[in-house]
Formats: C-alpha cells, structure tokens, sequence
C-alpha cells in the first residue's frame, strides 16, 4: 500500500496521548506495539476487577478440589466433614 494507513493510525494514537512502537528484522516479523494512557480511576478499577477475578478463581478452584476429595472419600466408604 501507500503506508497512509500508518500515517492515519499515528495520528489518531498520538491525538489519544499514546504512541505506536515498531520493531522490525529484514525479512522477518514486524512488531507493532499501540500503547494508550488510562485513567488512574480506569487503572484502579481493572487492578481490582483482576484482583477480584483472581480470588474467584483460587476459590473455585479450592472448591473443586475439596469436591474431589469429598468424591474420593465417598467411593471409600468415608465420611467427609464439611466446614464453613
């Protein structure tokens, strides 16, 4: 192409206060890296949805294993004790 939409793209990324990065090998790959600012109430708001997500998933997890366990046991003949 012309490369206009290089140019396009620039302006628009840079009009937003971020900026483009490009890495590039003859031959090879090209990297192209778009980097915009977010807000600090944005960047807080994510680090706590992340945070949350996070824990959501350990306590699944921990769930399915003590389900595991209580399943094991069961096929034993043992009695699991629930708690909490």
């Amino acid at each position: 192409g012309t490369g206009l939409g290089l140019s396009v793209s620039i302006q628009i990324i840079e009009t937003l206060g971020g900026r483009m990065e490009l890495s590039s090998r003859s031959g090879e790959e090209t990297k192209v890296s778009i980097l915009l600012p977010v807000s600090e109430q944005e960047a807080k708001q994510r680090t706590g949805d992340k945070e949350q997500q996070a824990e959501g998933s350990k306590q699944q997890a921990a769930s399915s294993r003590q389900e595991k366990t209580d399943t094991e046991r069961g096929r034993r003949g043992e009695t699991a004790i629930k708690r909490g």
